[in-house]
């Protein structure tokens, strides 16, 4: 059964001949409705700020849930953004040769053409199309190192994004394990009626 301190306060005893001291046995009392009293203001307190305390856990927890689902879709675009340049560099390159294997078609048809037409002229041509060849490997190449440039700049990112995802996730980690720890300790101070300290 609980007693206020009210109760305790107004608690009273039959006098006995020889029995003890009433001033003394009121004055116990009083201390002991005081301390009861700033007991119970501490527990409701206490409880107070576990409600609170447990309304923040709850708050973050949405918060981490959000922002882990935030962190899945910046990896799924990652990885899109990736393939789709992959992809979009390996069509450059396919189109570039198919005009390049047009061109030196066409040239050399043309230089067939001339070279039949006129024997005068074939040096002339055929350094004409050395240069267009030479232009064209140039054209090439320079595409094939876009390409290789692209890429590597593509998996640069993609390391960046993943190696982000990861800390966050540590740091997600770590702060589960520091709230599970704290609420474990919160929990036994309520149950052992003692006040709970935080550590900073």
């Amino acid at each position: 059964m609980l007693i206020t301190p009210i109760e305790k306060k107004k608690k009273s005893f039959e006098k006995s001949f020889r029995g003890y001291n009433v001033d003394e046995v009121n004055a116990f009392l009083h201390s002991i409705a005081l301390v009861w009293e700033k007991m119970t203001i501490e527990c409701n307190e206490l409880k107070r700020v576990l409600e609170s305390n447990q309304k923040e856990v709850n708050r973050l927890h949405a918060v981490e849930n959000a922002l882990l689902k935030n962190v899945q879709d910046a990896e799924a675009t990652a990885n899109n953004i990736i393939k789709q340049t992959e992809k979009a560099a390996a069509l450059k390159i396919r189109e570039t040769e198919i005009e390049a294997k047009e061109i030196i078609q066409k040239a050399e048809n043309k230089a067939k053409a001339i070279e039949e037409e006129s024997n005068a002229n074939q040096q002339q041509l055929t350094n004409q199309l050395n240069e267009k060849l030479q232009k064209i490997e140039k054209t090439i190449q320079e595409h094939e190192d876009y390409r290789d440039e692209l890429i590597q700049q593509f998996q640069q990112i993609a390391e960046d994004i993943l190696q982000k995802i990861r800390s966050i996730k540590n740091i997600h980690q770590h702060n589960t394990n520091g709230k599970d720890s704290q609420k474990n300790l919160q929990e036994a101070s309520i149950k052992q009626d003692k006040p709970y300290i935080t550590v900073q």
